[in-house]
């Protein structure tokens, strides 16, 4: 393995190691750092606001000031909420660097230049802008909401090139988290849409995407909402949203707004107001008649006209007329204040439409420049070529296969900056302050364009294992096919079941090979669903010593924590048992949350026995995840074709359980502990009875078999899921009650050698089956089979040399197998043919597929 950090393509054609990493990073550091001690903490004019709490101002950035305020106390906590301003940005900036030099395989210059860049923007506040302040060093939202928006994208840059519906979701918190910080930032919402519906246009699970989108969207919009309502509640008294958040609106709507149009209010307060505010208004010249006839004197008159407005004129204005009309201060004024403005709005927008576009169209051109320049005849003219330049770059990426995934970062930026600078023009003037955030993200995918359709020839889309998921600072994120490290991820002793015997058995096959670690479940079903007892500690033959018992199937705070150790644990492969789509919630978050690694999925059962609706929706999403397959059965392979039939995988058997022979005991031997005598004739059927099993029809077959050999018992044995009473009922209709032995109930792994022992033959009369572990079971113990032909049981028991296979859901075949068996006295024939076959059941050729399928890509 190469250093920690370090990406190295085979040709030598890009490099990002350690040293790297720790310059960049250091640089990134000691520039913000640099700027919070050399100029400390900048007050602006809204810092106030947010110091008191005002209701005006969205909750989240004053608690963060109140928080500090709390532990630090008055004198120091201003400079410790800047100190942490300027920690979250150092992280968001080369958290994204990083991202995007591993995601690209950028040369080490192109991280340099990023750094430039980000340092840059920043420095153009500190030391050119008017407001000569960093954004990390002021007292003001966008302290948080910049670098918290850096993150969105990064999570974005991460959706697209994964397509994982968890970072739907986390960009969906993220983004209420940044509204309740500045309201502007529900662009996130409308971006995380667009992407969304554009960008994975034909791509898997579209609707699906766009329905999670719409789902994490509306969820997060309504608990940004609450947080805001709780916060009132809590500080005010009063459950509501913030105040004056029509301010904004009013301002342009008061700005394009005649004197004369006071006759189109109807009410009879907001028309006052409105009177009032028009008289101010107008003597000081700052509404659209005063404004020049161009669009670049409009929007200069506008930007310079809004603050008086906003400020200087309605914000007391309005709440004053509001308490000299009877209403108290605070939340019930300013609630009145609220009122007025939409009518003010609603009242006058219609009839000055056409001001209104000529206005919003000067602030989008206003806005756009904003994003990547500042407002100046020679850099006006910079920024429209800049955009060309953007918009031509991606429009050859796109056209380029290679490069297509360039191409999709590259719109996903756009759309970014469309929407700001389209939102923000529809409410307020586009003032660099409110488009600084896209401006770093348009320069790096401008560098990132030009590299990908210059430098580099490979196929962009086409991600090395490791190089997504293993990006963090310490960890080895170099290509590699080798296989050192495995994780297996299911049941394992003391749950009961086949799978739980099934994991055991493959961990202490891998083991022999390979750093095997097995991760099982703190608790697999609820209660609630299985009441049941889940564990058996009868057999610790299949104990695992050092198995992880991580995975709360219930708990997604248990499936964040689990995700992070088996990232810890670093594997190279990850295999995972799949039999139930219960599993889905709990692998698609742990599973997603490892992209990157390669997984491998063991379908005991692709789709579940008992059919439900949405089970192959929940099927489909979590086999997404694995990058490849192992299936036991051609019903099972059909299954996995039709729901993803990219998907690489290999067919084979189940391995034998051969793990229940826990003592040396022979058939006489096991015949005597059930009382059955050595001459008598004995079938088994074994496990947990369920509908598609087919014991309806093997009961029905016994008559038959009785008028051949009536001394002849089949034994029952297994748990009864359920309508024991029809199957009670179904033995006396055929007056086989003599014959059949019923043992209900679990049988401890401890107790199940000597029903396998005694028997002559095990029969599995199935309707449907994907494949059997009792079979297998069987065979462990050189038991031939009897097993319908369903599934992918033909391929496992051979027709005539290990068994019969018979047709499903038929008696007679059934009593014809029974009776041919016994009749032609194929035991021992059958049982050395058993123990022949042997090698191709063997849990060493289970791992020689899996490593042929993963090296190699072969089924």
């Amino acid at each position: 393995m190469k250093d920690n950090m370090t990406a190295v393509s085979k040709k030598g054609q890009y490099s990002f190691n350690r040293i790297h990493a720790y310059i960049m990073l250091a640089v990134i550091t000691a520039f913000y750092l640099g700027l919070f001690f050399v100029y400390g903490v900048a007050l602006c004019d809204d810092s106030n606001g947010y110091i008191r709490m005002i209701s005006a101002r969205e909750p989240v950035y004053p608690l963060y000031l109140a928080f500090f305020r709390k532990i630090v106390g008055l004198k120091h906590y201003l400079s410790v909420a800047v100190f942490f301003q300027n920690i979250l940005m150092i992280y968001a900036v080369y958290s994204l660097i990083k991202y995007l030099m591993l995601r690209y395989k950028l040369r080490p210059y192109m991280g340099y230049l990023f750094v430039a860049i980000n340092v840059g923007v920043s420095a153009l506040n500190q030391f050119i802008a008017l407001r000569g302040a960093a954004y990390s060093n002021s007292i003001e939202t966008e302290a948080l909401a910049i670098p918290l928006w850096l993150i969105f994208f990064r999570l974005l840059f991460k959706f697209i090139d994964t397509n994982r519906s968890k970072y739907i979701w986390q960009m969906a918190l993220l983004t209420g988290l940044m509204m309740d910080i500045r309201k502007q930032m529900a662009i996130g919402f409308v971006l995380m849409f667009a992407v969304t519906f554009i960008v994975f246009i034909g791509r898997k699970h579209y609707l699906r995407k766009l329905l999670v989108t719409v789902v994490a969207i509306v969820i997060s919009f309504l608990l940004a909402g609450l947080v805001t309502r709780v916060y009132n509640y809590c500080l005010r008294g009063t459950y509501a949203s913030n105040t004056r958040d029509m301010n904004l609106v009013l301002t342009t709507s008061l700005y394009i707004a005649d004197p004369e149009d006071e006759k189109l209010i109807e009410d009879e307060a907001s028309r006052e107001v409105f009177m009032k505010t028009m008289e101010i208004l107008d003597k000081e010249e700052i509404i659209y008649n005063y404004a020049g006839s161009s669009l670049s004197e409009l929007n200069a008159h506008y930007v310079e006209s809004f603050d008086k407005i906003t400020i200087d004129t309605t914000a007391n204005l309005f709440i004053d007329f509001a308490v000299d009309n009877g209403f108290s201060e605070g939340m019930e004024a300013e609630a009145e204040a609220d009122r007025m403005s939409k009518v003010i709005v609603k009242s006058l927008f219609m009839d000055n439409i056409g001001k209104y576009t000529k206005v919003y169209m000067s602030s989008m051109y206003d806005g756009l420049i904003n994003t990547v320049a500042k407002r100046h005849p020679l850099l006006d003219i910079y920024a429209m070529l800049a955009f060309l330049a953007y918009i031509g770059l991606g429009i050859a990426c796109f056209v380029k296969k290679r490069t297509r995934t360039i191409a999709y970062a590259a719109i996903a930026v756009f759309f970014g900056i469309m929407i700001n600078v389209g939102s923000t023009a529809a409410f307020i003037f586009c003032q660099t302050r409110y488009m600084i955030y896209n401006m770093p993200l348009f320069y790096m995918v401008i560098l990132i364009m030009l590299y990908g359709l210059i430098y580099r020839k490979e196929d962009f889309s086409v991600k090395p294992y490791g190089i997504i998921a293993r990006d963090r600072l310490g960890k080895d994120i170099e290509e590699s096919d080798d296989i050192k490290k495995i994780a297996i991820i299911g049941p394992v002793y003391p749950y009961k079941g086949g799978i739980a015997h099934y994991t055991g058995l493959m961990t202490k096959a891998f083991k022999k090979k390979y750093d095997t670690s097995c991760i099982s479940y703190s608790m697999q079903y609820p209660k609630i669903m299985f009441k049941k007892e889940q564990r058996d500690y009868s057999n610790k033959t299949f104990e695992i010593e050092d198995a992880q018992f991580l995975i709360n199937t219930a708990n997604p705070i248990n499936w964040i924590i689990s995700a992070y150790k088996i990232r810890k644990m670093n594997p190279d492969l990850i295999i995972t048992q799949w039999w139930h789509p219960y599993f889905a919630p709990c692998y698609q978050w742990i599973l997603g949350s490892l992209e990157g690694y390669r997984n491998v999925y063991i379908n005991h059962n692709v789709l579940p026995h008992e059919r439900f609706p949405l089970d192959r929706w929940l099927t489909k999403g979590t086999l997404s995840y694995g990058d490849y397959a192992i299936v036991h059965s051609k019903l099972d392979e059909d299954d996995l074709k039709k729901l993803l039939p990219k998907m690489k995988y290999s067919r084979t058997v189940i391995p034998t359980y051969s793990a229940f022979k826990l003592r040396d005991i022979t058939r006489e031997e096991a015949r005597k502990e059930l009382g059955i005598e050595e001459n008598e004739k004995m079938l088994l059927f074994f496990g947990l009875v369920r509908k598609y099993k087919g014991l309806p029809y093997l009961i029905k077959a016994m008559p038959k078999v009785i008028e051949e050999y009536p001394d002849i018992k089949l034994y029952v044995v297994g748990d009864f899921a359920g309508h024991k009473d029809e199957y009670m009922e179904l033995i006396k209709e055929n007056k086989v009650e003599n014959n059949i032995v019923i043992r209900d109930g679990y049988v401890p792994d401890e107790e199940i050698q000597p029903y396998y022992t005694a028997a002559d033959i095990c029969v599995c009369p199935y309707e449907s089956a994907t494949q059997s572990a009792i079979v297998q079971v069987s065979f462990g113990f050189n038991l031939p089979v009897i097993a319908t032909n369903v599934g992918g049981l033909p391929e496992v028991v051979t027709d005539g040399k290990t068994g019969y296979v018979v047709e499903s859901m038929n008696s007679d075949a059934l009593a014809e197998a029974i009776i041919k068996f016994y009749k032609e006295d194929k035991q021992k024939e059958f049982i050395n043919n058993v123990i022949e076959e042997s090698p191709r059941f063997s849990w060493d050729h289970m791992v020689e597929v899996i490593e042929e399928l993963v090296l190699n890509g072969r089924n």
